[in-house]
Order: C-alpha cells, then structure tokens, then sequence
C-alpha cells in the first residue's frame, strides 16, 4: 500500500513539474505567410534554442501595440501543423480572421521551456519584450533571459535595471526637466519622479517587473527604454500584481 501511495505521489510531482516548465510565451511571425487554399493561412515562428510547441498546439495571433492611438486586437487562432528544427507552422482558417497576419504580429503559445529559470525576468520578457538603457543600450531580452539557470543569473541584471533608473532620475534632475512632477498617489505619493527614482531598490524593480508580465498588452512585442517605462508605471501609483 504504502508502495503505491509514494509512486502516485512521484507521479504527481513529475506532473507538477512538467507544467512549470510550460509557459505561455509569444514570438513574432516571420513574413512567411501563405495561403494554403480557399480556406486556410499559414504562418512561421523561429523558437529560440533550447524551447518547443507540441505538434497540434493552440496559438493565438495578436497585433502589437504601437502607439496610444492603436489597440491590440486579436488577429485569429490556429494549431501547430508542421516542426521544421526551429520553425513552426500554424494553420488558422481564413474565415475567423479579424484581418490578414502581417510580420510582427504576436503567437502566443504553450512552450516547453525545461532548462530556463523562470524568475521575474522571464515574466517580464516572456512576450518578446526588449528592456533597453536611456542611451539605448541592451539590459534585457528573452534571448539572455533564456540562458539562466538559477536566481543567481537573474541578480546582475536586476542591479542594472535598477541602476539606469538611479542614473536616468539623477540625469534629468541635473537638467531641471520639466517632467519632474509631484506623484499623488501609490507607493511613492509625495515624491517628486527624479528623487523617486535616485531611490528606487531591486525590490522596487522587480515589483514593476511583475506588474510587466501580468499586464503585458503594451508592451509585448516592443522594445522599450526600461527608465521611461518604470517611471510611468510609479507616477500611475505603481500598481503591483502577479504576487
């Protein structure tokens, strides 16, 4: 019996184990778009190495947002029809398209990712999101995301993040921007938004980060100054979720 009970719990764990490793994540489509007849239209992914959709596996195609004058909306759904080595093809019928898929646009999927540490930057990259420096340069993308094993890997990234916001808030406090508000509610009410962020902490970074990955429709697909995203996020009261 008790033999029994020790191997439905091993089996149980391995489940467990096996959905942590599965994450909805999205990818952009290349431009090989075809019409496979009267009915259907197919579309590419190229995985990142190391990262897998089951043959058959549901997607679902979004528009990416550009600008404040566009929304995100659903552009159709579909199956994974065909795995050549990286690229995936998914199949969606014409008639339940909101519009034609065009390059760029998001596919959002169940993906095996077995050896990634799924931390707070996996959330916040997880939908193809770049987090750049206020001069532009790399601080994170899923392609470095996806290297990391454990919490460790993820540590010095953070610290970057963190100390671009530093940088940036002492940057335009020197320049006396206009753009040094009061905020008036959230976290840091009563702060203006230089000295806010001349003090903001990892732990303030990742809390934005969460926030990322839980309300990705902004900024999936995108690439972003990291220190201009946050900053909205705390004059919006820094909302946290995910937690």
């Amino acid at each position: 019996m008790k033999k029994h009970f020790f191997i439905a719990c091993f089996l149980c764990l391995a489940v467990q184990a096996a959905a942590q490793r599965t994450r909805i994540m999205a990818f952009p489509i290349t431009d090989y778009i075809i019409e496979a007849g009267d009915t259907l239209v197919v579309v590419q992914v190229k995985l990142p190495a190391g990262l897998s959709i089951k043959l058959s596996g549901f997607c679902i195609i979004k528009s990416i947002y550009k600008t404040s004058a566009d929304s995100v909306v659903k552009v159709g759904e579909g199956k994974c029809r065909l795995i050549k080595s990286d690229y995936y093809y998914f199949s969606m019928f014409k008639k339940d398209l909101t519009r034609k898929p065009v390059a760029g646009d998001l596919l959002y999927a169940d993906v095996l990712a077995p050896d990634v540490y799924q931390g707070v930057l996996f959330e916040a990259t997880k939908y193809s999101v770049t987090l750049n420096s206020v001069e532009n340069h790399l601080l994170a993308d899923m392609n470095m995301v996806l290297k990391m094993r454990t919490a460790a890997d993820e540590t010095p990234v953070i610290t970057s993040l963190t100390a671009d916001m530093k940088y940036t808030g002492a940057a335009m406090s020197k320049q006396n921007d206009v753009q040094d508000m009061m905020i008036e509610k959230g976290k840091f009410k009563g702060k203006k938004i230089f000295a806010a962020m001349q003090n903001i902490t990892d732990a303030d970074v990742k809390d934005f980060l969460y926030y990322l990955g839980d309300r990705p429709e902004k900024y999936a697909g995108n690439t972003w100054k990291f220190s201009e995203i946050m900053a909205t996020w705390i004059i919006n009261g820094a909302p946290v979720y995910g937690r």
